[in-house]
């Protein structure tokens, strides 16, 4: 998707899926945090308290999961380092031919408004 409505659209559509094909689900985990509002939003309409009833989740940590009632929890992925230091390391091995470092980027869950009370 290039284009944020569609992702959000897409969000939407899946959670309403997995919500009317597994009504249980108490949780749900997005692989962006754009695709989380568009489950958040889903949701809502389809009448699930958030957090009470459905737990959901983004991942990249982006401003999406900060504009949303309630806010979304995240995980951090580190998506700016892991870019520059992939970025770095394809002109080291340009450069030199090889490249010998190993970088580890540790991950976190940004907490936001998503813990039940």
């Amino acid at each position: 998707f290039t284009n944020p409505r569609d992702v959000r659209a897409a969000g939407a559509k899946l959670t309403e899926q997995i919500l009317t094909e597994r009504p249980e689900t108490d949780g749900i985990i997005y692989t962006t945090d754009l695709l989380a509002v568009g489950g958040l939003e889903a949701a809502k309409k389809m009448g699930k308290r958030i957090p009470q009833d459905l737990a959901i989740m983004g991942i990249d940590n982006t401003m999406y999961g900060e504009i949303v009632t309630p806010k979304l929890s995240s995980l951090d992925n580190k998506l700016v380092e892991v870019s520059q230091n992939a970025s770095r390391a394809i002109l080291v091995l340009l450069i030199k031919k090889k490249y010998t470092h190993k970088v580890m980027l540790h991950d976190g869950i940004i907490q936001r408004e998503m813990e039940t009370t």
